[in-house]
């Protein structure tokens, strides 16, 4: 069994696919198994994931390919769980990469208990810019996603018994994390950049399908809610936004600035 399974879901995408298996063959840790779901694509996804087979099957590592329609990226994701072997498995979505060669080495020797969830912190990639996002206290999981998933390794035991509900189009993800932080389980926070993360998805872009989902997960979990300040956070946050927005927009160098942690990519 290995230690860990990483799990790349994708469809159509050719132009992205290749860095982020590259990432994980320049690994110096290599104690996993690489598993991709792809939903049928109909470009050269496949072939492309096709031709490192034999790179990592030369360092005895299982690479294992399923290319078959399926309900969205939730639905792909809970297969891959379901193939997964090793003890711990890891998200790496199409598009997104391992942050160094020594990332993976880097979280094995860092972790220091048992836990059930090992997070931390997320390298941000906007266009020609990036900044470190860090991963937050894992007691803010009842407000907000304290940490990117992309950044996180689950037990895989425990990712079976919290997988992905599939009624939910966006935020899957903080449901299922949610779940796991009100049952108890136990949340390991490292100080290691793991994962570059495209901030270009639509979790990242749309503002109002997000917030309507988070409210329906928090509603679904009996979070104790207060209306009038979620109300207020609610405009603050929708401000913040479209003046981010506009500033990306018309004044990047407003807005992508050394102070606030920006650095070119």
């Amino acid at each position: 069994m290995p230690e860990l399974s990483i799990i790349t879901i994708s469809y159509n995408m050719e132009n992205e696919i290749a860095k982020t298996i590259e990432s994980v063959l320049n690994q110096g840790f290599t104690d996993y198994e690489y598993i991709f779901i792809d939903g049928k694509s109909t470009d050269k996804t496949v072939d492309i994931i096709e031709s490192y087979r034999e790179q990592f099957e030369s360092k005895g590592i299982n690479y294992s390919v399923t290319s078959e329609p399926d309900k969205g990226i939730y639905d792909a994701m809970n297969k891959g769980i379901d193939k997964a072997s090793g003890e711990w498995c890891i998200m790496l979505n199409s598009g997104d990469a391992l942050c160094s060669s020594d990332t993976l080495s880097n979280v094995f020797s860092k972790k220091k208990t048992e836990a059930d969830v090992v997070y931390g912190d997320t390298k941000n990639i906007e266009g020609k810019y990036c900044r470190v996002n860090k991963g937050n206290n894992i007691d803010l999981m009842t407000l907000q996603m304290p940490f990117c998933h992309q950044s996180s390794l689950v037990r895989t035991s425990i990712h079976r018994q919290y997988k992905f509900n599939t009624e939910y189009k966006i935020s899957s993800v903080y449901n299922s994390f949610l779940r796991m932080y009100m049952d108890g389980k136990k949340f390991e926070y490292i100080d290691e950049v793991i994962s570059l993360f495209d901030c270009s998805g639509v979790s990242s872009t749309n503002f109002w399908a997000v917030r309507k989902e988070y409210y329906k997960i928090k509603k679904a979990n009996s979070i104790k809610r207060n209306p009038t300040k979620e109300i207020k956070k609610l405009i603050m946050d929708f401000l913040s936004y479209n003046k981010k927005l506009v500033l990306k927009k018309y004044k990047p160098e407003a807005y992508y600035t050394e102070k606030k942690g920006w650095e070119l990519f």
